[in-house]
């Protein structure tokens, strides 16, 4: 007998899952495995590229979930088309009071250090949205800043070869 509250029929404070593949070629195996490990009750999952837009299992957890639940992914990157999408995905999560935990990623929204972790990831969405998706960003510093490889020259300048 479970001692969870119930809010129209549905247990609250659930394990869910989202699993995601880009092919029929690729398999579940792997994400369903880490997810059954990290006590999954239920799990939603999409076979299609995470570019596309449309993905009704993605759709369905997000319709699903409920305030006090705990959503489990393999890693962050299954959430999102891209990296602004997914850090889009992770607000709307939080600010829905659902916990996060990426079991691949170490993160686990529950705990001060994957809270921590989800700040500093939604601090660079918000600090410098355009340059998010690319991975070039990270080397190039936040707004109003001089890209590194110009920071790397005004240091080395003057300097005896």
């Amino acid at each position: 007998m479970s001692h969870a509250p119930e809010v129209n029929g549905r247990t609250v404070g659930q394990r869910i899952g989202y699993t995601r593949v880009s092919t029929v070629a690729q398999t579940l195996d792997q994400q369903n495995d880490a997810l059954a490990k990290a006590a999954v009750t239920k799990t939603f999952s999409d076979t299609m590229s995470g570019a596309r837009d449309d993905r009704p299992g993605l759709a369905a957890l997000m319709e699903y979930i409920r305030e006090g639940d705990t959503v489990v992914v393999w890693k962050l990157d299954r959430l999102g088309r891209n990296t602004l999408h997914t850090l889009e995905t992770v607000k709307t999560l939080t600010d829905r009071g659902i916990t996060l935990v990426s079991v691949s990623d170490g993160i686990d929204s529950s705990t001060p250090a994957g809270r921590m972790m989800l700040g500093v990831l939604l601090r660079l969405r918000t600090d410098n949205p355009q340059r998010v998706p690319g991975a070039r960003q990270f080397g190039e510093g936040a707004r109003g800043r001089e890209p590194a490889d110009r920071i790397n020259d005004h240091c080395t300048r003057g300097v005896a070869a």
